[in-house]
C-alpha cells in the first residue's frame, strides 16, 4: 500500500467526498481514529450517505475487505469533532480534532456496533492501519494524549460511546508490535511468498494464505486438504450461495464474493451433516426373540414331525399287498 503526494491510497477505490473536508494547514496528524458505522456493509455506500448528510471519513471498509477512500489524508475529513467528554487529555485539545486525525469506518451491519468486524475486514484493515501510521508518522500503539490509535469514544463519551464497539484491539496490538509484519509462517511450515506449504504437503494460497499469516495460526492446525470451490458452500446455511473452502485438523475456512474470508461455523455444519447422515434414516424394527421359547418350539415340531412320519409309514403299510 502506498500514497501517492496528497494522501490517496493506492489500493483503495475512490468516491471522492472531500468537499467535505478542510485544510489542514500546518497541522500534522498524530492519531488515527477507528470508527464502527452502525449499520451498513458496504464502504462505497457508507461514503454516499455521509456525503449526503456532511460529513466525511477518510476510508470505508466493506465487510468483505474492501477499501474504499473518500478524502485524502493530507486534507482534514469531517468526522471527529467535536471533543465531547473525551477520555484523553490530548495535546492539541485547542484545535478541532479533524485536523490532527485520519479516520476509518469499518461496516458493521447491526446498529449496536456490538458485532466485532469480518475476518476480511482485519486483513485488510489492518493492513491499512499499518500503511497509515507508517506513512503519516503515526505511533503504532495505543493511542494517548500526544499520538497512536484511538476509539472514536475516546474523542466523543457522550454521544459516541459505542463507536467502534466491537473491535480486536489486542490482535491488532499484536500485529503492530511485530513490526507491521503478518503475524508468520507458523513454525515447520514454508511460504514463497504466494504459497503456505504445510508440513504434510498441502498448499494455502490467496485469501486463505492471508487469514493464516495475519492471525496467531495454531502451526498443528495443517490443512486436510486442498481448497476448493463448493456450492452450497454449507448445508446449514444455503443463503451463503457458492464459494470456496478447506478444511483444516481444527478449523474450516470459507470464503464467498460478498463476504470474503471468514471461519465457518463448523458446530452448525455438524449438526446438519448428521441429519443427513444414513445413521439417522428410519431403521426397521428389531426383532426380539426368546431363545427359549424357539428351542421348545421347535422340539414340539420335531415331535410332532416324528408321529407323522410314523402314521405315514404305517399307512404305507397297510397299502402293502398281503
Amino acid at each position: 500500500m502506498h500514497f501517492d503526494v496528497d494522501g490517496w491510497l493506492d489500493v483503495a477505490k475512490e468516491n471522492n467526498i472531500s468537499d467535505n473536508s478542510w485544510d489542514r494547514g500546518n497541522v500534522e496528524p498524530s492519531h488515527l481514529v477507528i470508527h464502527g458505522t452502525a449499520g451498513g456493509s458496504n464502504g462505497n455506500d457508507t461514503l454516499a450517505y455521509e456525503a449526503s448528510v456532511g460529513v466525511s471519513t477518510h476510508f470505508a471498509i466493506s465487510t468483505n475487505g474492501e477499501i474504499w477512500q473518500g478524502v485524502p489524508c493530507n486534507r482534514a475529513a469531517w468526522g471527529n469533532a467535536p471533543l465531547k467528554s473525551p477520555l484523553i487529555d490530548f495535546a492539541h485539545a485547542d484545535l478541532n480534532p479533524n485536523l490532527w486525525t485520519i479516520s476509518i469506518e469499518f461496516c458493521k451491519p447491526d446498529s449496536t456496533n456490538e458485532i466485532n468486524i469480518t475476518d476480511a475486514q482485519r486483513v485488510s484493515g489492518f493492513l491499512l492501519i499499518r500503511a497509515i501510521c507508517d506513512h503519516y508518522g503515526i505511533p503504532k500503539r495505543k493511542g494517548d494524549e500526544s499520538g497512536g490509535i484511538i476509539r472514536h469514544a475516546d474523542i466523543n463519551s457522550i454521544d459516541r460511546a459505542r463507536c467502534p464497539g466491537a473491535f480486536p484491539f489486542d490482535e491488532l496490538w499484536q500485529y503492530l508490535s511485530q513490526g507491521g509484519v503478518s503475524m508468520g509462517v507458523p513454525a515447520g511450515w514454508k511460504d514463497n511468498g504466494t504459497i503456505l506449504t504445510a508440513p504434510n504437503g498441502h498448499t494455502v494460497s490467496l485469501g486463505f494464505r492471508d487469514y493464516v499469516l495475519n492471525h496467531s495460526w495454531d502451526s498443528n492446525n495443517w490443512p486436510l486438504e486442498e481448497s476448493h470451490g463448493q456450492t452450497p458452500l454449507e448445508l446449514s446455511n444455503p443463503s451463503l450461495g457458492g464459494g470456496t473452502q478447506q478444511i483444516f485438523r481444527t478449523t474450516v475456512l470459507e470464503w464467498t464474493p460478498s463476504g470474503g474470508v471468514f471461519v465457518a461455523w463448523v458446530g452448525q455444519e455438524l449438526l446438519a451433516l448428521r441429519k443427513q447422515s444414513p445413521q439417522n434414516a428410519p431403521q426397521p424394527p428389531i426383532v426380539t426373540i426368546n431363545v427359549s421359547q424357539a428351542i421348545s418350539s421347535l422340539q414340539a415340531m420335531q415331535t410332532a414331525l416324528q408321529s407323522m412320519e410314523t402314521a405315514i409309514q404305517s399307512v404305507i403299510k397297510d397299502l402293502e399287498p398281503s
